[in-house]
């Protein structure tokens, strides 16, 4: 979450090959988005020494990365994005991300299968702590996307049952049409001006 979170010699390893990767992508793609991400929880404090030129040891002055997108993930056990609560207290991580200067898209959102049925999970997927909140905070916070982890559950022996199709590739989990498919049909044009922005 804080830089002294980290440790020096890595970050500094991570920064260069980083800006490497985005100064590659740009030299054949001059127009192309670099997406930022995706960073995960509480751990924005990598972010913000990236965009502010700053490492670990506290020293400054150091090369700015700049990209165009912050990706994030979240998932349930996580609880509220804008409240989120650990060691070091309660944050708002939507709040932190947006200070960076960027759209911000959850480019990895899911609910862990063991917070119960099929209908718990979807219920918990649409409501005010995962898709609504997203939603009612897009503008807010400028986020332009989010993407749901995910279309099919893993296999034995994978993550989960995270899908919203079983594995087989063929079985359409009832939550599926009953409250995900639903959300997005009534609340896809909240993100459609971003969208059309980022293209």
């Amino acid at each position: 979450m804080y830089p002294q979170h980290f440790d020096n010699a890595k970050y500094q390893i991570a920064r260069g090959v980083i800006r490497g990767m985005i100064a590659g992508v740009r030299s054949v793609d001059t127009q192309g988005k670099i997406i930022m991400g995706g960073g995960a929880w509480m751990h924005y404090g990598f972010y913000q020494m990236l965009a502010a030129g700053t490492q670990p040891d506290g020293s400054s002055n150091h090369p700015v990365v700049s990209w165009d997108i912050t990706a994030w993930h979240w998932y349930s056990d996580q609880g509220d994005i804008t409240n989120a609560c650990g060691g070091t207290g309660c944050h708002d991580v939507l709040g932190t991300l947006q200070q960076l200067g960027h759209p911000i898209w959850i480019n990895e959102y899911g609910v862990r299968p063991c917070l119960g049925s099929d209908d718990q999970i979807a219920s918990y997927l649409v409501g005010n702590k995962m898709m609504a909140q997203f939603v009612k905070n897009a503008a807010k916070y400028n986020i332009q996307a989010i993407q749901t982890y995910e279309l099919y559950d893993d296999p034995a022996g994978g993550e989960g049952a995270y899908g919203l199709i079983k594995n087989d590739g063929k079985t359409i989990k009832p939550n599926y049409t009953a409250s995900f498919k639903n959300f997005v049909k009534a609340n896809r044009s909240k993100f459609a001006q971003s969208a059309k922005e980022v293209r």
